[in-house]
């Protein structure tokens, strides 16, 4: 962030992540994860832990509200075309328990995850 102080640089990342957490709030979303990790922040001594999770508080925030408008053709994101679901075609393969580890919201988790890393890394 290129502050040298370190109380301004915690101050500035838990401004952007109340911001990004009102910004969800004003779109009617309630973004629960944000929150948590934005107090979770609140309650650590470490200063770049507390910096990492604001910043975290602040990109699930953003993300929620990325991913809600596309899913939710009601919400603001009502004028946006839909995105297709994928179409489920009966397979012909037999499968045995066991074969596939398939979770639902896995693919959305490892992006949130990737998005996060990708935070860290540039803040660097």
């Amino acid at each position: 962030m290129g502050y040298a102080d370190i109380d301004t640089k915690i101050e500035r990342s838990a401004n952007a992540a109340v911001i990004a957490i009102e910004e969800a709030r004003g779109a009617g979303i309630e973004p629960i994860l944000a929150v948590s990790a934005y107090e979770f922040a609140d309650s650590l001594e470490s200063p770049s832990q507390q910096i990492v999770e604001y910043n975290y508080a602040r990109v699930l925030a953003k993300t929620t509200v990325q991913l809600t408008s596309y899913a939710n053709a009601s919400g603001e994101g009502a004028g946006v075309t839909p995105v297709p679901l994928r179409t489920v075609v009966p397979s012909q393969e037999t499968t045995f328990p066991g074969d596939g580890f398939d979770v639902p919201g896995l693919s959305i988790i490892a992006g949130l995850l990737v998005v996060f890393a990708l935070a860290v890394l540039l803040k660097r």
